[in-house]
């Protein structure tokens, strides 16, 4: 069995209706809005997660940002203050929570995000300074994933290059780190990284925390490489992804880690963070190179429709939101309507399920574990496109 039943809903949820989805997307926006504390914000996570791009603060005022822009309704121009005076509270939680330097820069978690998200609503000289020192402060992290590691700030720098020159030094540096932090996997000879995560060491193959959102970035970066370089790069990602994938001809997963689990972390996912959904989120630029890959894609979101949306929530990292990315990726990747229309059949559930939580007044305003995100990939179901917010872009 490619995944676990109990983990997934079943099918059965109301029609897509564009009309529907763009005033759920305008009501969040002004709910969002409205609940805005200009001391506080909005976020009820602690710690380094409080202020986060991931799970907090920062990571809302961003998603807000992006849809005024999209033509959602007008950002409170309190946003950008809010998140200067959350930095210094921000990098103390940071500090105490993780002695390490490691874990205090990056682009989910770390230091990096609130910039981004200041970045976002407007671009400064002083603010492209601070970034750019944040992202050399990253080059040789051996924490080595998209999330607290520099494959994030990786994929920043390749989205905002054209307008700022000084981030393509620093694209280099990091992928010159990256090919030197790849290793051969013990168990199957493919290249890899391995993690140095959570105090264990770990060969991660999934979006968030492995192969697959290394490889993300890289592949947003191979403009700038040579054609051998980028050749290569190809090559190994698109190998160790042939390699890893368990299937039963027409299906296909990935297990969430090889040579090796983290504890308790050995069960087979269909969502973004691990899985299928998020590892064809981050490698399907490469469709049209290799059939055999090509298959692997189709079979990947072909299990995320048969296995049905993910019952931990509406959200991208593990939730509805997160796994319906696959089926835009794969409609741009074929132009197969099919994968569109089960994008939204996706969203449409998304949509009900979050209304319903709002009813009962429980709200996650986050980007990637609550609403916010849900938004942008409604957005995307309405216009038909495919990018994932703070990966595609910025």
């Amino acid at each position: 069995m490619l995944f676990s039943r109990e983990r997934h809903c079943d099918l059965g949820f109301p029609e897509w209706n564009t009309t529907t989805a763009y005033i759920f997307i305008e009501q969040l926006f002004q709910t969002i809005e409205q609940r805005f504390n200009p001391i506080n914000g909005w976020s009820t996570a602690t710690g380094a997660l409080k202020y986060s791009l991931y799970g907090g603060d920062a990571g809302t005022c961003w998603s807000q940002t992006y849809l005024a822009k999209f033509g959602y309704g007008t950002e409170n121009s309190q946003y950008n203050g809010f998140l200067d005076m959350a930095l210094p509270q921000h990098t103390q939680a940071l500090t105490q929570e993780f002695t390490s330097a490691q874990y205090q820069q990056g682009l989910l978690i770390g230091k990096l995000g609130l910039l981004v998200a200041q970045n976002a609503d407007k671009s400064t000289a002083k603010l492209t300074q601070s970034i750019i020192t944040s992202i050399s402060e990253l080059t040789n992290n051996t924490v080595c994933e998209y999330m607290w590691g520099s494959p994030g700030a990786l994929a920043f720098a390749a989205f905002n290059k054209a307008t700022t020159a000084s981030y393509i030094p620093l694209i280099k540096d990091i992928i010159s780190s990256l090919e030197t932090q790849l290793i051969d996997s013990t168990s199957l000879g493919v290249k890899v990284w391995q993690q140095n995560l959570y105090s264990q060491k770990i060969c991660h193959l999934g979006a968030v925390h492995g192969f697959a959102g290394n490889a993300f970035s890289i592949i947003k970066s191979l403009a700038i490489v040579d054609d051998k370089s980028a050749n290569n790069w190809k090559s190994i990602i698109i190998n160790t992804i042939k390699q890893t994938v368990i299937h039963d001809g027409s299906r296909a997963n990935w297990p969430q880690s090889i040579d090796g689990n983290r504890f308790g972390r050995d069960e087979l996912l269909v969502q973004f963070c691990h899985g299928a959904p998020g590892i064809i989120c981050c490698v399907i630029d490469l469709f049209g190179i290799d059939n055999e890959f090509d298959q692997l894609m189709i079979g990947g979101a072909e299990l995320a429709w048969q296995a049905g949306p993910p019952k931990k929530g509406v959200n991208l990292c593990h939730g509805i939101a997160g796994t319906g990315y696959c089926f835009l990726k794969l409609f741009k990747a074929t132009g197969d309507e099919k994968w569109l229309m089960r994008a939204r059949m996706f969203a449409s559930l998304a949509i009900y399920q979050a209304q319903q939580s709002q009813l009962s007044g429980q709200y996650n305003l986050s980007l990637w574990n609550g609403d916010s995100g849900l938004a942008h990939f409604i957005h995307q179901c309405i216009n038909a496109t495919s990018d994932i917010p703070t990966m595609d872009y910025f």
